[in-house]
């Protein structure tokens, strides 16, 4: 029964997107700035307020939230709206196509997603995926 309804879920969030095939080639350049770049370059909808991208991981996400208490006294408390991905827990990358756009979904090996990155140009989202397994085969180095 998990099985189907995760199954349903995944369909239900790739909508009508297809699967595409692509080939992976080597990296030209600093492949943190590549997928900064992707990152940053999303449709408004999916665009991070800040990425940072390191050895180990990539971070982005939203900014700060605050909340102060009703009272106004007290103490307010922050966070901030972050998602972590860590090279070495990418299993697969899959490039999916919905309408003009491109989207590569990071997974691990139970399937479960753990990114995503939006781009208009199917190129760039190759690059950003040949990036991503540049930086997880540097991480399993280390």
């Amino acid at each position: 029964m998990r099985a189907v309804i995760a199954a349903l879920a995944a369909l239900w969030l790739v909508g009508c997107a297809s699967i595409l095939e692509y080939k992976t080639a080597a990296v030209q350049g600093d492949p943190k700035l590549l997928v900064e770049q992707v990152l940053m370059e999303q449709p408004r909808k999916f665009h991070p307020d800040y990425v940072n991208v390191t050895d180990l991981f990539v971070e982005y996400g939203g900014a700060t939230y605050s909340k102060d208490p009703p009272t106004g006294i007290g103490h307010s408390v922050s966070r901030k709206d972050v998602k972590r991905m860590y090279y070495k827990s990418i299993a697969e990358n899959r490039l999916f196509a919905k309408g003009r756009w491109f989207m590569v979904r990071s997974v691990n090996a139970q399937g479960t997603l753990i990114g995503e990155a939006w781009s208009d140009d199917k190129d760039k989202a190759v690059q950003y995926i040949s990036a991503l397994e540049e930086l997880k085969r540097r991480a399993e180095s280390e």
